[in-house]
């Protein structure tokens, strides 16, 4: 198994909630360092969160803003559980779906998307719809999936590179039995950090490359985002991981 190559790995947190890692590597090409942290969420007041406005602005075909309206249009109402959807450079929208497993690029415009790629070969556990008999709290089927995309900020300048995040397989996929854990008999995953490259001309992604692939998940609540960002004028991939994994 690969872990992360060439790392500088340092334990920053350990508690009983939550651990957290600072990883620095250079992923290969792409002028990119990549760092992994972890993100503990807490909840907020009620009062932060929302605020009550009777009948939901949302309902609204359009909104008044100050200045500007904001009209709403429906682009499309059968994506499998989307997880992240970024805004890309290209104005097309690129679009994870945790449980299909799907990376879409769609067309701003008309709604029309592509499949760009597809990863349930890479899936190495059955999805929870097609084992009969499962308790509710004991589907081997993650909170999650198909998670964080980031598209690298030189996607067109000659740098097409896209990352991707994704639960993959069990954590005891390579013990005795079905994947359960020996300890408590729960299923806990393992999640893989990927780039690829984008082929316009085909509007596929390829040349997969694996930045890392033994990044903890847990039994439920798994969840991460992706995002590029500057620290002192160079380029870094930020993995962030919350809650449970």
């Amino acid at each position: 198994m690969q872990a992360v190559n060439n790392r500088f790995m340092q334990r920053l947190l350990n508690n009983n909630m939550c651990d957290s890692w600072f990883i620095n590597r250079s992923v290969g090409g792409a002028g990119l360092r990549f760092i992994m942290c972890c993100v503990l969420l807490t909840a907020l007041p009620d009062a932060i969160l929302c605020q009550s406005t009777g009948k939901s602005q949302a309902d609204a075909d359009s909104i008044a803003g100050g200045k500007y309206t904001f009209t709403k249009k429906i682009l499309t109402d059968s994506l499998e559980d989307p997880w992240s959807i970024v805004y890309g450079p290209d104005n097309h929208l690129w679009i994870t779906e945790a449980k299909g497993y799907r990376v879409l690029r769609m067309n701003t415009t008309n709604g029309h998307a592509d499949t760009i790629l597809d990863l349930n070969t890479m899936r190495r556990f059955p999805r929870y719809d097609t084992i009969a008999g499962e308790p509710g709290t004991k589907k081997p089927w993650p909170q999650g999936g198909l998670m964080g995309i980031a598209l690298h900020p030189g996607l067109l300048a000659g740098k097409p590179y896209i990352y991707l995040a994704y639960l993959y397989q069990y954590d005891g996929a390579n013990l005795p039995g079905n994947g359960q854990s020996l300890t408590d008999g729960e299923f806990y995953f393992k999640t893989r950090l990927e780039r690829y490259l984008y082929d316009s001309s085909r509007k596929v992604l390829r040349n997969r490359e694996v930045i890392a692939d033994s990044l903890p998940g847990s039994n439920d609540h798994n969840g991460d985002r992706l995002v590029i960002a500057d620290v002192a004028d160079q380029p870094y991939l930020f993995y962030s991981i919350g809650d449970m994994g």
